[in-house]
């Protein structure tokens, strides 16, 4: 059965009408408007549960009260919760009169509740309109009470925001999301107060959180852990990171204008032109590279590349490097060379000169080619002094097949600080 605005306690939602662009009518709008506001507040007035000593002067289908004397609704002195069915007051508590009228008055009072709040004002010449929607919810067992808040809004077509807030005896959290007119351009922030936050699978089955953000400390299996961002796997094309602090890195190449290194263990060391000049605790003080290529193409034939130091103090540590590669020139036959390191005044053994044949690498297939790297820890022996280092490369092949020492021989003395 419909319900009937004379008879029935209806309650009159208001719902704001667009604002005029002609500002001559604005006067005869905000009239308008207001008297809308007027009639929606005195139906939901008529709504709500009063305590009344007076029976009200319009009674309507569904309206509850709470009848104190002198008013005597149901003429038997009465005194407590009434609802009207229409022709008379009937006690509220009877389950009959409770069924048929309570819906309504619950109705009544959601509407007044979650409906539309919209404000528009005039000062001068300016005009403002704002339109919210807020709802809030409290729990509350023994001293423990927990609210929690939602409010929507939208201020003069330019700005808009929405948010929720719980406050758990007096742990507040939440999220809002908020867009507004900065210098005529619309921008926006979604900003969230949590003690964490999380992205993860909505699957039952997952319990992976690939994304979480601390914003305290934390005990994880007896470890603080701090606040901060972390990622269970990232995947980043591009990263500027200014300080980085790593159990391990895995990557092809790594370009740097400075590495400080404390140990360093490596498999295999290659290099172009080697400089010590950025390496910490290691100077450069002598080097050498060859311009140009030496032929070997007889049996036992030889040549030598080799560097002086300046005066060395006796028991200086020092670093030797080199690196050289060579070839033999027939695309079918092997040839065969041995390189020697050689010094005077550097003790790397047990002995006065470094003489350490490297023919373990002197078999090599002349279509591929062979480049040695090798290095060695010295000491100054002696007294002060110069050093002299060679690497010595010959030819230890038969039938006079041809190797060739490619450019780029290379040296390298570095001293090390005590």
């Amino acid at each position: 059965m419909a319900t009937n605005t004379v008879t029935d306690l209806v309650v009159n939602q208001y719902i704001r009408q667009p604002v005029p662009l002609n500002k001559d009518g604005m006067d005869v709008y905000l009239s308008g408007q207001l008297q809308e506001i007027e009639n929606s507040m005195k139906t939901v007035g008529e709504g709500s549960l009063q305590v009344v000593d007076t029976p009200p002067a319009r009674p309507l289908k569904g309206m509850l009260r709470y009848a104190v004397t002198p008013w005597d609704p149901l003429g038997n002195g009465f005194q407590g919760l009434v609802v009207y069915s229409g022709g008379a007051w009937l006690r509220a508590s009877d389950p009959e009169n409770v069924q048929a009228t309570l819906e309504t008055s619950i109705a009544a009072a959601t509407s007044a509740v979650t409906s539309l709040t919209s404000t528009v004002t005039t000062q001068g010449n300016t005009i403002t309109a704002q339109a919210s929607n807020i709802t809030s919810l409290t729990s509350t067992v023994g001293s423990n009470t927990t609210n929690v808040t939602t409010n929507a809004s939208s201020i003069n077509g330019i700005q808009g925001k929405h948010t929720v807030k719980i406050d758990n005896n007096g742990h507040v959290s939440g999220y809002g999301l908020i867009s507004t007119a900065n210098n005529g351009t619309p921008t926006a922030t979604f900003s969230v107060a949590a003690d964490a936050f999380k992205i993860g699978s909505p699957s039952s089955a997952s319990t992976v959180t690939p994304f979480s953000v601390y914003t305290g400390s934390r005990t994880v299996d007896g470890v603080t852990v701090p606040a901060g961002t972390y990622i269970e796997n990232a995947f980043i094309t591009a990263a500027n990171i200014k300080t980085l602090n790593a159990d391990s890195i895995t990557t092809g190449t790594i370009n740097a204008g400075n590495i400080n290194v404390s140990n360093l263990n490596a498999t295999n060391v290659t290099q172009g032109t080697l400089s010590a000049t950025r390496l910490p605790g290691l100077s450069q003080i002598a080097h050498i590279t060859s311009s140009s290529p030496v032929s070997l193409t007889t049996n036992n034939a030889e040549t030598t590349f080799q560097l002086t130091t300046g005066s060395l103090t006796a028991g200086s540590k020092l670093l030797v490097l080199a690196k050289f590669r060579f070839n033999g020139t027939s695309a079918s036959n092997a040839a065969y060379g041995t390189a020697y390191f050689e010094s005077t005044g550097l003790l790397t053994d047990s002995s006065n000169t470094w003489n350490r044949s490297f023919s373990e690498y002197s078999g090599i297939n002349s279509d591929a080619g062979f480049v040695f790297n090798g290095f060695a820890a010295a000491v100054k022996s002696g007294s002060d002094g110069a050093v002299n280092i060679k690497i010595r490369i010959k030819n230890t092949g038969t039938n006079n097949r041809t190797i060739q020492v490619d450019s780029g021989v290379e040296i390298l003395v570095l001293a090390v600080e005590k």
